[in-house]
C-alpha cells in the first residue's frame, strides 16, 4: 500500500462515497418497486452508507496514524544512529544556528572546549564579544561553501594545534539555517611536520657542507630493466651483462643523477650542479661501468655495495675514488633515492704505497683486513711466515689463511683482535697457538689497529703477526733451568752429606766382614749393594749441583752408545740394531755422562715395551744451517733412538723433565731430569713431543770437533700400539 497523506485520504474517501451513492441509486432506480418500498430502501441505504463511510474513514485515519507513528519511530532511530556515529567520531563536532549559538556538541567536542550549549561560539571558545576574524563558520555563512582554518591554543603551558572545518546547514528551500563545525587536534601531526622539516633542513645542510662528495641518484629505471630480465628467466645478471658490454652500458645510462653537493662540484671540476648531472655518461670509464653493473646486481639481491674504481672529471681527468652506496629505505621507492658517497683515494693510494714500502722492509707480518675478514694487503714477512704468494692470499679470509680454519676464530671462542677493533674502534692484542705443517705448535702474537675514513669510521684493520714460537720455547727452557737450579741448591748439599754418611757406613760394614763368620757375610754383601745404589742416587742428585759439572774430552760416540745399550738392555727381552754413517767424527763430551743420558733413554724405551721388541739406534752426520734457540749453525752428530712402546700422555709432556715427576710406581722421577740437566750442562737442551699408542723417537745432537756446544734430544713419539 502506498504511503498515506491527508490529500490522498480525502481523495480516497470522496471517491469511495461517490461510487457508493451513484451505484446504489442506479440499482434502486432500475428495479421496479413501490414508492413506499423505494423510500424505505433509500433510508436504509443512507443509514448504511453513514455506517460504512464512518468505518472506512476510521480505518483510513487509523492507518494514517499508524504510519505517522512508524515514521516518527524511524526518524528517532535514525537520529539516535546519527548521534551515535557523531559521538563515536574522533573529531569534535558542533552544530550552530545562523546566530552562532551552539545547538549541539558531541563528546569529543565537549572534551576539547567544554560544554557550551546555547552559548555564542566566539564567547565560549575565545572569550570575544564578536565573531573571530577568519572564522570558517562565518565564511561558510557568507558564501555557502566549505572552509578550513588552523588554530593554535595555549593550554597549561602547552601549545596545541587545531584544524577547524565548517560547512553550512540548509533547509528544504536551500536557505542557510546554521552550520556544522568539525574540530580536529593536529598537534602530533604539526610537530611531526616540523620535525620532518627540521630533519630535511639538517640533512640538506649536512649534504651541502659535507667534505665528502655525495650524490643523490635515481636507480628506479635500472631496477625496471632488471625486473624485466628476471621475468624472462635471467637469474645471473653478472654473467648476462658480461656477455654483452653494450647492454651493460645501457643499464648504467638508465641511472639519473638528481642532486650533488658542493664538494662534488669541486672534486669533479664542474661549474654547476646541472653541468655535473648532465655529465653522468661522459664521466664513466670501462671499469666504472663494470663495477656499477656489479653493484646493481648486488643491490637487487638485497646486499650492500662498496667498491673502488675510477671516474673522470668533466674536464677529462681521472679520479681514483672509493664508492659506497646507501639505499634510503624510508621512501616508498628506495631505488629512486640512493645516496652515493665518493671519496678521493688518490692521496690515500700514495700514502698506502709509502706505508707499504716501509712494511716490506720489516720482519713482522702485516696484513690489512676488511669488514668481511678478507685480506686486502699483506707484506713480504707475512707471506714468508705462511709460505704463500701474494696472489694466493689477497681476497681470502684471514682465518682460512692464517689459521687454516673454515670459520672465523671468534665463532670457536678464540680471541679475535680484528673483530674487537671493528666493534670498539680500539687496538687489541691476542696470543694464538696453532699447528704447523709438521704438527708442531706455532705461537703467534697478534695486534690489531684501526684504519679510519675522513669521518672517523673504521673501514679496515691492520693486524701485525709476530711468530713468537722460539721465544715461547726459550721461556719454557728458562723455567726448566730455573727449576733445576733451585732444586740443585738443595740437592747438592743433601747429596754431599748423604754421600759422606754412606762412605762411613760402608767402612764400618767392611770392618764387620772381617770380624764376623761366614754366615753373616751374605747379609753384609746385600747391605753393600744397597749402599752402592744409594750412592748412585746421590750421584744423580749431585748432577743438579755444581759438583756434577761434566769433564769433557774427545770421544768416539759409537763406543759410548754401545756400552749404554749393553747396560741398559741387560737382562731384558729387548734387542737392538745400530746404523752408523761413514766417517762419523769425534765429539767433545763427558763419556760417563753421555752414557748415562743414552742409558736412561734406553731404559725408558725398554720399560715402554714390556712384551719385548727392538730398539733402533742410528748415528748420523747432521748440518744445522741457521742458528736456533737451542743450536748454533754447524755440523753435528745425531743419536736417534726409536722404540715401538706405549707413548707418553699429552698432559705429561710438559712435566716429564721435572725433578721427581714420574708415572711409574717404583720410579724416582730423576732419570729424565738428570738427562736434561746433563744436556744443559753440555750447552744443549731436550725437547719432547708425544702421542699415546705410537713409538718413541729420540734424537741427540752432538757438536762436531773439540766442543760439544749443543745437545738436543727431539722426541717424536710416534708409537704404534
Amino acid at each position: 500500500m502506498k504511503k498515506l497523506t491527508p490529500l490522498r485520504i480525502v481523495v480516497i474517501y470522496i471517491s469511495a462515497y461517490i461510487v457508493w451513492i451513484v451505484g446504489t441509486d442506479m440499482l434502486v432506480t432500475n428495479i421496479p418497486m413501490s414508492d413506499d418500498v423505494r423510500m424505505k430502501i433509500s433510508m436504509a441505504k443512507g443509514i448504511f452508507s453513514v455506517l460504512v463511510s464512518t468505518f472506512f474513514l476510521y480505518w483510513i485515519i487509523f492507518k494514517y496514524t499508524l504510519q505517522l507513528k512508524q515514521a516518527e519511530q524511524s526518524l528517532m532511530e535514525e537520529k539516535k544512529k546519527s548521534e551515535a556515529i557523531i559521538s563515536s567520531m574522533g573529531d569534535g563536532i558542533a552544530v550552530l544556528d545562523n546566530n552562532y549559538s551552539i545547538l549541539y556538541q558531541n563528546d569529543v567536542h565537549v572534551g576539547m572546549v567544554g560544554k557550551h550549549l546555547r552559548e555564542k561560539c566566539y564567547q565560549a571558545y575565545h572569550l570575544r564579544s564578536k565573531v573571530c576574524d577568519g572564522c570558517p563558520v562565518v565564511m561558510s555563512f557568507k558564501d555557502g561553501g566549505i572552509h578550513q582554518s588552523d588554530r593554535i591554543v595555549e593550554r597549561d603551558g602547552k601549545r596545541l594545534y587545531f584544524e577547524t572545518t565548517a560547512a553550512p546547514i540548509r533547509d528544504a528551500e536551500g536557505k542557510i539555517t546554521g552550520g556544522v563545525e568539525i574540530v580536529r587536534e593536529v598537534t602530533a601531526k604539526k610537530k611531526m611536520e616540523e620535525a620532518i622539516a627540521q630533519s630535511e633542513q639538517h640533512y640538506r645542510m649536512l649534504f651541502e657542507e659535507s667534505p665528502i662528495s655525495i650524490w643523490e641518484e635515481d636507480f628506479s629505471e635500472a631496477k625496471n630493466k632488471l625486473d624485466s630480465l628476471r621475468e624472462k628467466g635471467i637469474t645471473d645478471f653478472r654473467s648476462y651483462f658480461a656477455k654483452d658490454p653494450e647492454e651493460k652500458a645501457a643499464l648504467v645510462s638508465l641511472i639519473t643523477v638528481t642532486n650533488v653537493n658542493e664538494e662534488s662540484l669541486r672534486l669533479f671540476k664542474a661549474s654547476s650542479k646541472k653541468e655535473l648531472r648532465e655529465s653522468w655518461k661522459t664521466i664513466q670509464t670501462s671499469r666504472s661501468i663494470d663495477e656499477i653493473t656489479n653493484g646493481l646486481s648486488v643491490l637487487y639481491e638485497g646486499g650492500s655495495f662498496e667498491a673502488e674504481y675510477q671516474l673522470k672529471t668533466v674536464t677529462g681527468d681521472y679520479l681514483s675514488l672509493y664508492h659506497k652506496w646507501e639505499v634510503i629505505n624510508a621512501y616508498v621507492n628506495p631505488w629512486a633515492n640512493v645516496l652515493i658517497s665518493r671519496i678521493d683515494s688518490t692521496k690515500l693510494k700514495q700514502a698506502e704505497d709509502f706505508v707499504r714500502n716501509i712494511l716490506e722492509s720489516v720482519d713482522e707480518g702485516f696484513i690489512v683486513i676488511d669488514k668481511n675478514l678478507n685480506i686486502k694487503s699483506a707484506n713480504a714477512a707475512y707471506l714468508r711466515m705462511i709460505g704463500k704468494a701474494e696472489k694466493e692470499v689477497l681476497g681470502q679470509k684471514c682465518h682460512e689463511v692464517s689459521h687454516k680454519k673454515a670459520k672465523p676464530c671468534f665463532q670457536d671462542g678464540i680471541d679475535c683482535p680484528v673483530m674487537k677493533t671493528y666493534e670498539s674502534g680500539k687496538s687489541h692484542r691476542a696470543l694464538h697457538e696453532h699447528k704447523g705443517e709438521d704438527n708442531t705448535s706455532v705461537f703467534t702474537e697478534l695486534k690489531s689497529y684501526p684504519m679510519r675514513d675522513a669521518n672517523g669510521k673504521v673501514i679496515s684493520v691492520i693486524e701485525t703477526v709476530i711468530d713468537i714460537t722460539e721465544k715461547k720455547k726459550l721461556e719454557e727452557e728458562l723455567v726448566k733451568t730455573q727449576k733445576l737450579e733451585s732444586i740443585g741448591l738443595l740437592a747438592g748439599g743433601i747429596a754431599h752429606d748423604f754421600n759422606n754418611l754412606l762412605t762411613g757406613i760402608k767402612g764400618y760394614i767392611s770392618l764387620i766382614k772381617v770380624k764376623t763368620d761366614s754366615g753373616a757375610e751374605k747379609y753384609v754383601e746385600d747391605a753393600e749393594k744397597a749402599i752402592d745404589q744409594a750412592k748412585s742416587l746421590a750421584q744423580q742428585l749431585l748432577t743438579f749441583s755444581k759438583g756434577g759439572e761434566p769433564v769433557k774430552k774427545p770421544i768416539h760416540i759409537l763406543t759410548a752408545v754401545k756400552e749404554a745399550l749393553r747396560f741398559g738392555l741387560s737382562g731384558r727381552n729387548i734387542h737392538h740394531e745400530i746404523v752408523v754413517d761413514d766417517d762419523l767424527p769425534a765429539v767433545e763430551a763427558d763419556d760417563g755422562q753421555l752414557r748415562q743420558v743414552v742409558q736412561n733413554i734406553v731404559i725408558n724405551a725398554a720399560e715402554a715395551m714390556p712384551q719385548g721388541g727392538v730398539v733402533h739406534v742410528s748415528l748420523r752426520n747432521v748440518n744445522v744451517a741457521e742458528d736456533t734457540i737451542n743450536l748454533t749453525h754447524g755440523d753435528y752428530v745425531s743419536i736417534e733412538i726409536k722404540d715401538s712402546g706405549m707413548g707418553i700422555a699429552n698432559n705429561h709432556l710438559q712435566s716429564i723433565f721435572d725433578p721427581y715427576f714420574t708415572t711409574k710406581q717404583k720410579g724416582s722421577g730423576l732419570g729424565l731430569a738428570t738427562s736434561f740437566s746433563i744436556v744443559k750442562k753440555h750447552g744443549g737442551t731436550i725437547e719432547v713431543e708425544s702421542e699415546i699408542g705410537k713409538g718413541s723417537h729420540f734424537k741427540i745432537l752432538d757438536h762436531v770437533h773439540l766442543e760439544w756446544v749443543k745437545v738436543r734430544r727431539l722426541t717424536h713419539i710416534t708409537r704404534s700400539g
